[in-house]
């Protein structure tokens, strides 16, 4: 018998043994069905009611002048309702103009689009970070997907960018975990072109001095500007470069509730902090080399598809690096934390073993009932006030990226622990 039939055959006989489990994780799944259904149908009818017509009406501006940007640099302010991205998405707009696609179907488009990467890149995840075990990634995608569609709401109003730079992220990590860094830059490149933030992606190779990226970003970065220079022409690119992108990186803090970076929540508090961005981003990039070096000095892990694993959620690290980092945080950037949770989730469950007893099932109920009680409101409550100011909500947003490290740190040690008394049990025995 393989071991795939065995562990077949162990979890059936399991759920013959505690029906009770997949009951409950049966109501699980369709609370979450439920929850996905009843926020989308508030969801989807906003889609594109804010921010997207002002990305349209620029695009439209070219048509007829030749110009995408706005030449009057003082508008080019923190928040400022201009179309202020670098070059890749106007072409694409552009292009969808010219092909005489209208300005609702492309919020129609945008919307199919933002919810398939959505959806499609968390199950992605899941069945190549769970592939021995499918039907617990198809369950563990819904539920995820449940209680982080909140974040994409966000994002299908405005129709903003980042859940193309959240697959392209999953792109890049799927490539760092087998191995294919020459795609995996080039991923990384593409998503440089949409917004700028992603390119601090390239830290994690830097650091881990894998080359082969870098290749791979240079040509992602020749491909995405010649199609934009194609559509757009040499002008709009050079005003870019050499007026727009110094104000950007210059930006201050933008100064209302969509904010909720580091700096501005100390602002607002009376709280001086001209180095807090720095010291951010180095208490967050503390533990993503220490994982890293933990793992690469450490030789005792033997199975390399754990290695693997690990090495693509430190990757993956860039993600809540890059977001403290900021002056300005936006609500609907958080989509992006989807991506570290979701793998350190899928690690997670894949170190469960079959239930075997009454009191491992205890630990299971209980979270089940958490995610019951998170879904519950979830589904019932949709918030049509967005970038919500509550202390609560911030609160838990900031817990989360404060954890996520020190879970990964953990995860890798116990790892490495449990090798470590496997190897040594074995020289005991001489087995």
């Amino acid at each position: 018998m393989s071991t795939y039939a065995r562990q077949r055959s162990a979890t059936m006989n399991t759920n013959k043994k505690y029906p009770s489990k997949t009951i409950a994780i049966v109501l699980c799944c369709l609370l979450s069905i439920w929850s996905i259904h009843n926020r989308l149908q508030h969801t989807l009818p906003l889609s594109g009611n804010i921010d997207f017509p002002i990305f349209v009406d620029y695009a439209s501006q070219f048509l007829t002048t030749g110009m995408i940007y706005n030449r009057d640099l003082d508008s080019y302010g923190s928040g400022a309702a201009v179309y202020k991205f670098p070059p890749l998405s106007g072409s694409i707009l552009v292009i969808a103009l010219k092909a005489g696609i209208t300005p609702k179907a492309l919020i129609k488009i945008g919307a199919i689009l933002q919810l398939s990467a959505f959806t499609g890149g968390i199950l992605w995840l899941t069945l190549i970070f769970l592939s021995q075990k499918k039907i617990f990634a198809f369950v563990l995608a819904l539920y995820l997907i449940s209680a982080l569609l909140p974040t994409l709401e966000e994002n299908l109003t405005r129709l903003q960018l980042e859940p193309a730079l959240f697959f392209l992220s999953i792109i890049a990590v799927i490539c760092v975990y087998k191995d294919n860094n020459f795609i995996a830059g080039l991923a990384i490149a593409i998503a440089t072109m949409l917004k700028i933030y992603p390119v601090m992606a390239l830290l994690f190779f830097m650091v881990t001095r894998q080359i082969s990226v870098f290749y791979g970003f240079a040509v992602g970065l020749i491909l995405a500007s010649c199609f934009s220079l194609l559509t757009l022409g040499y002008s709009e690119h050079y005003f870019y470069i050499s007026d727009i992108l110094p104000i950007l990186l210059t930006e201050i803090p933008l100064a209302t509730l969509e904010n909720i970076s580091i700096e501005r929540l100390l602002i607002i508090a009376g709280l001086s902090a001209p180095y807090i961005t720095l010291v951010t981003k180095i208490i967050l990039l503390a533990p993503l080399v220490f994982s890293y070096k933990l793992l690469k000095n450490i030789e005792v892990i033997e199975d390399g598809q754990t290695r693997k694993k690990l090495k693509a959620l430190i990757f993956s690290m860039f993600i809540p690096f890059t977001l403290a980092g900021m002056k300005t945080f936006l609500w609907n950037y958080s989509l992006l934390l989807a991506i570290p949770l979701t793998i350190l989730a899928c690690l997670l469950l894949n170190n469960t073993k079959t239930i075997k007893s009454r009191t491992e099932i205890w630990p299971l109920a209980g979270l089940l009932l958490v995610i019951a009680c998170v879904h519950i409101p979830a589904a019932t409550i949709t918030d049509y006030h967005f970038y919500d100011s509550k202390f609560e909500k911030i609160l838990a947003l900031w817990l989360v990226m404060a954890i996520t490290p020190i879970l990964i740190i953990a995860l890798s040690w116990h790892t490495i622990n449990l090798r470590i008394k496997k190897a040594r049990t074995i020289t005991d025995t001489g087995f």
